[in-house]
């Protein structure tokens, strides 16, 4: 287990029991209407002074956890740019996690307000995804779950705007870097002439993923305020994502998330109906039962099979290939297996490729996670923010949705059980922390 997740369950678990010891001496309430309260109500741990302080340090706290996180992504690249990636990665490294974990801990556990239930379903999600890196050993599982509330309490529009250009600015510093000859650009060349790049990010899908998350936040915080000319800049994210890392998952989200946005912006009504909002909720146990039968079913020898393959860049294919390949090994396993670098890793279907990585209850959890956000969210008068999860829950299915921080920083805050930590409907006028 990660020193962060020590010390952000051991936080927790201190502040959850001294929560419950300053509540009993204050309330004086028989034992079970007690834990009814605590279970219910959402208070600061620790200690209830502060609370103007407290509540005005969540966000810069919050801002600098996103600001470590690009600070190690820019500065790793700088570093090998200019050939001191040893004895200098190492103190830069060192000096990150440090910004890190003290930002984070000091955000989740004296600026964040919780519930005995939030803090229960906290530590049971911490605990098995810690269990989870110890199996795999595989790092962007832990930074998933430690992420899932950092933007709770905190104006909701504002941080998405420090994501945003946290986001651009990674793009555009690694550009500048390709653009001075100090860094590579990878480029593919393709047999109709077409060429891809990855400016620097490692792939063009992750190129692709990081800039598509820019245009979806531009139009995300502007939504109350759309213009013509912000879905222009959004066609113009399409045109660089077709013309540079020319990555097809990343342009199904952007149209998905663009249509979709259109959709609650013209049609605010429709969206406000229970049984929409119930088939809003379905996108991820839908596509995770469709690719599942493929995995099991997959024929390309029928054309509907292998155009739908073709469509997806063969995403269906790899997956069939990878169950009779991994027989051999096991197969998947309950608790997961040891990531490795070849084998189950070419599969880029998030629901197939963490039953096999982490086991078949992952895949449960991302499927009633993505359902249980987007229903909160529709219930809370956030519609806009569904609508990406809901594109989210569709790219997943293309790509490995937990693969990397940098390329999830929208998402990995909300997704999945940082549901636990959003406000339930009886709040609705509240949104998300506080209203933006």
């Amino acid at each position: 287990m990660s020193t962060l997740f020590k010390w952000e369950l051991g936080a927790l678990f201190l502040g959850g029991v001294l929560g419950f010891w300053q509540l009993a001496r204050e309330e004086r309430k028989p034992f079970p209407a007690l834990l009814r309260t605590w279970w219910e109500s959402e208070r600061w741990l620790f200690a209830r002074k502060g609370e103007n302080c407290r509540q005005a340090m969540a966000e810069p706290a919050a801002v600098l956890v996103l600001f470590a996180v690009y600070f190690y992504s820019v500065m790793t690249t700088a570093l090998c740019a200019i050939g001191g990636y040893s004895e200098d990665w190492a103190f830069w490294g060192s000096f990150q996690l440090v910004l890190m974990t003290a930002a984070f801990v000091l955000k989740t556990t004296l600026f964040t307000r919780y519930s005995g239930w939030q803090l229960l379903v906290m530590g049971l999600v911490m605990g098995y995804f810690s269990l989870l890196q110890m199996i795999t050993g595989y790092r962007p599982l832990g930074q998933a779950a430690l992420l899932m509330v950092l933007l709770k309490d905190v104006d909701l529009k504002r941080c998405l705007r420090w994501v945003m250009g946290f986001i651009l600015g990674n793009v555009v510093t690694k550009a500048l870097l390709v653009w001075a000859g100090l860094i590579g650009n990878q480029v593919e060349l393709w047999e109709n002439g077409r060429t891809r790049m990855d400016l620097g990010q490692g792939s063009m899908n992750a190129l692709g993923i990081l800039v598509a998350q820019v245009g979806v936040l531009w139009l995300v915080t502007r939504f109350k305020n759309l213009r013509w000319w912000d879905i222009v800049l959004a066609l113009a994210v399409l045109w660089f994502i077709e013309e540079v890392p020319n990555s097809r998952s990343s342009m199904m989200f952007v149209l998905l998330a663009m249509v979709g946005l259109l959709a609650v912006k013209f049609l605010p009504g429709l969206f406000r109906k229970t049984p929409i909002q119930l088939l809003c909720c379905l996108p991820a146990p839908a596509i995770a039962t469709v690719m599942w039968w493929f995995h099991y079913h997959y024929d390309q020898n029928v054309a509907w099979m292998a155009k739908l393959d073709s469509l997806l860049t063969g995403r269906i294919s790899l997956s069939y290939i990878t169950q009779y390949e991994e027989i051999p090994y096991g197969g998947i396993r309950l608790f997961g297996q040891v990531f490795v670098s070849d084998r189950f890793y070419r599969v880029d279907d998030s629901y197939i490729y963490y039953a096999y990585l982490c086991g078949p209850l992952m895949v449960l959890l991302l499927c009633a996670g993505f359902a249980l956000l987007t229903w909160k969210l529709m219930r809370s008068g956030r519609p806009e923010l569904a609508v990406c999860v809901m594109t989210y829950a569709c790219y997943a299915a293309m790509e490995r949705c937990l693969s990397a921080i940098n390329f999830s920083l929208l998402f990995l805050p909300a997704l999945l059980f940082g549901a636990a930590a959003l406000r339930w409907p009886a709040e609705a006028g509240k949104g998300i922390g506080r209203k933006s």
